[in-house]
């Protein structure tokens, strides 16, 4: 016999569901783990890369990879330095637009 396996990666929990080719559950589980909100437009790349370090083994848990990847004065410092780099920039970046496929 033949089985389908579906795996759900939520948010807040995976779940995991095996069916035979009839479509009957032989199996299924759910685990919750904890939500983490980034307050980021780069979540979703930033947690893809977060759930990668750690499961290569460069961290032992979210909290770890927290820990050193979040330098809230080191980005603060860094938006102020691409703030002045724009409104210097400002007219070459308008002057490229013509250039946009």
């Amino acid at each position: 016999m033949k089985y389908v396996i579906g795996i759900d990666l939520g948010t807040s929990a995976v779940k995991v569901l095996l069916m035979n080719q009839n479509g009957k559950t032989i199996a299924e589980a759910s685990e919750n783990y904890p939500f983490i909100q980034v307050a980021n437009e780069q979540g979703p790349g930033v947690g893809a890369a977060m759930i990668a370090a750690i499961g290569l083994g460069w961290y032992s848990s979210i909290e770890e990879y927290a820990e050193h990847f979040v330098k809230v004065e080191a980005y603060t410092e860094l938006y102020q330095i691409y703030r002045q780099i724009y409104t210097q920039i400002k007219q070459l970046n308008q002057s490229l637009k013509k250039f946009r496929w």
